[in-house]
């Protein structure tokens, strides 16, 4: 059986803690299933002993979305957490603070988007949900419910960033569109499949936001028995 790491002291399973005793997608690479996104986006540039700057300073802007939204998103926690000189940011982000908050924004809707898609291929819709909200529980568990879903964050803050909206409302899409297809796949009408989809991101999304208010993971277990009951009634 193959290993998912999860970032969770001790190294468990994803699926040996959900129960998910179901293989991963064929293809799909153990080492960009973890537990942050941090470890999505360092994944992407496996291989590299070293992180260039600018990807280190998009990563730790992720982070920062994902604990406090865009306005947590200062040049100088940036390079604080990235270790990246001050004289690099002008030069490789021209547009200084907003084009890192933009890209680190988009970064992390299009890893998500890849990793949503890769737990999609070859799994029926109730697993899909499983993986989808073992992946959240890892990530609010290790860090201690301080961060969530750095897409949902540019949302629900402060920003009036034309931007950001626009990359959230696609990446919210996309990620139903996954879902949707998933559905079809499975007998569900299409119609039935679109409005199923939004449901699971919109349960999901919500579930996450409680469970930091909460400090805990039960919104997410929740959610889940209860779109496994949901789905399970649309595909027959």
């Amino acid at each position: 059986m193959q290993s998912v790491r999860t970032g969770i002291p001790g190294g468990e399973d994803v699926r040996v803690a959900q129960g998910l005793d179901y293989p991963l997608p064929q293809g799909t690479s153990t080492t960009g299933i973890v537990s942050d996104l941090e470890g999505v986006m360092m994944a992407a540039t496996a291989g590299v002993r070293t992180p260039r700057a600018p990807d280190r300073m998009v990563t730790s802007a992720v982070a920062l979305l994902s604990e406090s939204g865009p306005r947590s998103v200062t040049i100088d926690r940036v390079l604080r957490d990235s270790g990246a000189p001050r004289g690099s940011v002008y030069h490789h982000f021209p547009g200084g603070r907003e084009e890192i908050v933009d890209r680190a924004t988009q970064s992390a809707a299009d890893l998500m988007t890849s990793y949503i898609a890769g737990i999609a291929a070859g799994h029926t819709p109730e697993q899909c949900v499983d993986q989808l909200t073992a992946f959240w529980k890892a990530q609010l568990t290790e860090f201690e419910y301080t961060r969530g879903c750095p897409i949902l964050a540019t949302t629900v803050g402060d920003s009036d960033s034309p931007t950001l909206k626009a990359i959230a409302a696609d990446a919210f899409t996309a990620w139903q569109n996954v879902i949707a297809k998933v559905l079809e796949a499975y007998g569900a009408d299409p119609d039935r499949a679109r409005s199923a989809a939004i449901l699971v991101i919109a349960a999901v999304e919500g579930a996450i936001a409680m469970c930091k208010a909460a400090e805990s993971v039960r919104p997410l277990d929740d959610v889940n028995a209860e779109l496994r009951q949901v789905l399970r009634h649309l595909i027959g």
